[in-house]
């Protein structure tokens, strides 16, 4: 790259950073630092163990899928680096806020300095010219920038860094054959690191396999003697001694040996595999070239050489790689009821089940709809030069297979922008060029090419005017309740030593579990990683309970001890989806809104969220008093539901309660009252209602104490226990409350 080029690109990188710095005072606020997506939360939380546990990386963490832990699934390189650069910056004090302030501005950094590999890419593929444009189009290009906002910490940033310099090191081997050993060991390494970086990048190692094969087979007829098989077989070893270390422990146990989820044996053996097809051709070509010539003894041997190596692969392949590579077919068409119910999941064209054409065009502008037919033309234009035959192929494979992804699931755009860019600049410079042969005057061509222009790139200004980019981040709710778990709840031990199990947990919707952990500094049950993780799909049944006993046996049993709720419809149609039960029992569609049945008011997180816990009269349902959960926190600002004001956020606290017993005429009600007022100022009234049995006996469970009260909801009166005639003023302790005490009353 000369000193021209280089200054060129260094100022399309620059403006790249600046365009993706364009969330700051989003993310920078009151000397506070905001991410962008619950996952950068866990990155976080990754980051700050790396740093205590430097250089180590832990894996398993005890404060995911609460009470037995679970393995992070994530590939550890890029928390690593983000963790390796956040101690320079810091020079070794890992101050949180600093660390924070590394990690928000490392996506923008890596985003800019993708230019560079980005630009000499295109360069190999094209020409400089197009290289140059395409560069400058990847500068505003919302499916590529979404990934390197600050702020949007995510092993997304970087995938497209280390996928380019494993391209543009294959390119460079296989043209430079004076240091193609050197260019085969940095793309190799390369595309460790990509894998390092994302496990799931197996699809980029599928992608070059298959170039590969079909670049050794037309060298093969076209029988020329500098073999390139060694340099695809070579690329393939390294990548996977590049991984080695970090792939040949399981995760937990012999089940996840061979998972595709997480760096596994899995990954080195599709490595592995992948230089078979190379194996098969170089013995092909030895044979053919051979004394054995074309002899009838020639074709046996061969036949019997290929099937014979074929079986004896298959019966040593294990049976776990086979399914795995079908659970990840599984993976990408979204047969897990969980994945269907997240936004990085849906089909590029269709959202919820609905076709719509707003997200591919914003992200990726008018070209998502002819990409194909730019790539018919670069496949017309392989037969012309041989000088691009290579590059031009490799693009077309590398596109068909990044469209179609994309086309499967949101979040390839990440990889289809890359190709989309380049596409971009090439039709713009073939434009130009056909423009030009008219002989028509260069300012007629410019208008002609502007106006093109604006019409295929409209859609991309609105996110640049609508505030897409400073959507996605945490909101105000959800930061300060889980800061107030952090500040008000006792504290668990083990917070950066995951191996350790701590004292309790918190249950918590899985898209808000990433903040507990991090932010609340708390163990959670389930979390953002779904049911890749234990626990998941048994909570489930837990937010669709309606019997509270059946409730407190699940959270005993799980060590649970405070719930962070926030429902919402989509939740409550995802568990009923993984139940297999009809959501039209909790609720359904009428004109202006939805209708909720009974069922749906009787489910204990409703009656504990919109109720309070308390005896709730609802459209003529009367539904009974929670006992053992007590309101400790709401957040501040409020949402409208059924003509009544709640807090986005509540937090409860599961406690034995204080059990007051004692002896009433038979069968008549005995209500237990108190009135209670929230952090937030506002005032409510818990009430319990049981009924004596045939002997008068009674037992009230009642979950709040008047003496000795946590601080955020206090109470503003005694308890009143009333039945019939009967009433009594009473104060119950903490410790009773805590310790499930007994307290007679109205004794015969």
């Amino acid at each position: 790259m000369s000193k021209k080029e280089f200054l060129l690109v260094f100022l399309i990188s620059l403006s790249a950073f600046a365009v993706r710095m364009i969330n700051f005072k989003s993310i920078f606020v009151n000397g506070m630092v905001f991410f962008n997506t619950p996952d950068a939360y866990y990155h976080l939380r990754r980051i700050m163990l790396i740093l205590h546990n430097f250089p180590k990386i832990p894996h398993f963490d005890s404060y995911m899928a609460y009470p037995d832990g679970a393995y992070c699934i994530w590939s550890p390189f890029f928390d690593f680096i983000v963790a390796f650069f956040a101690k320079i910056a810091t020079l070794g004090y890992s101050s949180k806020q600093l660390v924070e302030t590394v990690s928000a501005l490392f996506p923008p950094v890596i985003g800019a300095l993708t230019i560079f590999p980005f630009y000499l890419v295109g360069r190999e593929i094209f020409n400089k010219k197009v290289a140059f444009l395409s560069s400058a189009l990847l500068v505003f290009l919302p499916g590529n920038i979404w990934y390197n906002l600050a702020g949007n910490l995510d092993h997304d940033a970087s995938n497209n860094f280390y996928i380019l310099f494993a391209v543009l090191f294959l390119f460079y081997s296989l043209k430079k054959e004076n240091r193609r050993n050197l260019f085969i060991l940095l793309s190799g390494i390369s595309l460790g690191f990509s894998l390092l970086n994302w496990q799931g990048n197996l699809f980029f190692v599928a992608i070059i396999t298959l170039f590969g094969v079909l670049e050794a087979i037309r060298e093969l007829t076209a029988d020329k003697k500098n073999s390139i098989i060694f340099v695809f077989v070579g690329i393939l070893l390294i990548s996977m001694f590049t991984i080695l270390p970090f792939s040949i422990y399981p995760l937990n146990n012999e089940n996840t040996k061979f998972t595709y989820l997480s760096l596994s044996w899995f990954h080195l053996l599709f490595l592995l595999l992948c230089t078979l097809p190379f194996i098969y051709i170089y013995l092909f070509k030895k044979l053919r070239i051979g004394n054995l010539g074309r002899s009838p003894v020639y074709q046996y041997l061969l036949f019997f050489l290929i099937l014979g190596g074929t079986f004896l692969i298959i019966s040593l392949i294990p049976h776990e790689f086979i399914q795995n590579i079908i659970r990840g077919f599984d993976f990408i068409r979204r047969k897990d009821v969980w994945l269907s119910y997240i936004t990085e999941f849906q089909p590029l064209f269709f959202w919820m089940g609905g076709f719509t054409r707003i997200f591919p065009e914003v992200t990726l502008s008018m070209f998502v709809y002819t990409w194909p037919l730019v790539l018919i033309v670069m496949s017309l234009e392989i037969r012309k030069t041989s000088q691009k035959a290579k590059s031009y192929l490799f693009f077309i494979i590398w596109t068909s297979v990044n469209g179609v992804l994309a086309f499967s699931e949101r979040r390839f755009t990440v990889f289809f922008s890359i190709s989309i860019t380049l596409l971009s600049g090439y039709f713009f410079y073939i434009a130009w060029k056909a423009l030009e042969s008219r002989r028509k005057k260069k300012l007629f061509h410019l208008m002609i090419l502007v106006g093109l222009g604006f019409f295929i790139f409209k859609p991309i200004i609105s996110p640049f005017t609508d505030g897409t980019f400073h959507g996605g981040i945490i909101t105000e709710q959800v930061f300060n309740s889980s800061l107030w778990l952090r500040e008000n709840t006792p504290s668990t031990a083990y917070y950066l030593q995951p191996s350790k199990k701590p004292e309790y947990g918190i249950l918590v919707h899985w898209s808000e579990g990433h903040y507990i952990k991090y932010l609340g500094e708390r163990p959670v049950a389930i979390d953002n990683f779904g049911n890749m993780n234990p626990g998941f799909n048994e909570s489930s049944a837990f937010f669709l309970a309606e019997n509270e006993e059946q409730v407190s046996s699940y959270i005993t049993s799980k060590r649970i001890r405070y719930l962070f709720l926030m429902p919402s419809i989509a939740d409550l149609s995802m568990y009923c989806d993984i139940e297999k039960i009809n959501r039209r029992e909790y609720y359904a569609p009428i004109e202006g809104g939805i209708s909720f049945t009974k069922k749906y008011f009787s489910l204990i997180e409703t009656r504990l969220y919109f109720g309070d816990g308390s005896f709730w009269l609802i459209n003529n349902f009367e539904l009974p008093a929670v006992q053992h959960f007590r309101l400790v926190f709401e957040s501040n600002k409020t949402t409208q539901f059924i003509d009544e004001s709640k807090a986005p956020v509540k937090i409860f606290e599961y406690v034995k309660g204080a059990k007051v017993v004692g002896n009433v005429a038979p069968f008549h009600e005995v209500t237990a009252s108190i009135k209670l007022k929230t952090n937030t100022g506002r005032e409510f009234k818990y009430i319990s209602k049981i009924m004596a049995d045939e002997e008068g006996k009674f037992c009230s469970t009642l979950p709040y104490s008047t003496l000795d009260y946590p601080p955020d909801v206090t109470p503003q009166s005694r308890w009143v226990i009333e039945s019939g005639k009967k009433r009594i003023l009473l104060d119950i302790d903490e410790k009773q409350v805590q310790n499930g005490s007994k307290i007679y009353l109205f004794s015969p």
